[in-house]
């Protein structure tokens, strides 16, 4: 009787320390909370007849399940670049990105442009980057 319920009593101990582990895995990898870092090569704040430019997306943990970028003026927005990731694991990726305002119907004047991430977080934590750029198509004059 004493063996039986030595066992029984391990057997509770382990069962809690199990579901406690569990839980505890579960909220550092599933349902983390940190949100996608994204990185520029240098300084968007305005553009010309033509933009090159260098995003980086990363998430550590979860990994990335989409990211989007977009531009808008005039009440029109052009997606630029929409991927969706169909697995985790992705923890990095680079973008270089052309604008081309011409191509795109920009006119000289403000446009916004907009950047999103989402990571495979249970959560879904979201990275959004909106900024007003300036769109410059006049060459230089020489008075």
């Amino acid at each position: 009787m004493r063996k039986l319920r030595l066992f029984v009593l391990a057997l509770i101990a382990f069962v809690i320390i199990a579901a406690t582990g569990g839980v505890w895995w579960f909220f550092t990898t599933s349902f983390e909370g940190e949100r996608p870092v994204l990185e520029f090569d240098h300084n968007i704040s305005a553009i010309g007849l033509q933009k090159v430019f260098t995003i980086t997306f990363m998430d550590r943990k979860s990994g990335l399940r989409n990211t989007v970028i977009t531009i808008g003026q005039d009440n029109k927005t052009t997606i630029l670049s929409s991927i969706d990731y169909p697995q985790k694991g992705i923890k990095k990726k680079s973008l270089s990105l052309v604008i081309d305002p011409l191509n795109l119907k920009l006119h000289d004047g403000k446009a916004t442009l907009s950047i999103s991430a989402v990571d495979y977080s249970l959560r879904k934590n979201k990275t959004s980057f909106t900024k007003l750029v300036n769109i410059d198509l006049a060459p230089p004059q020489i008075y």
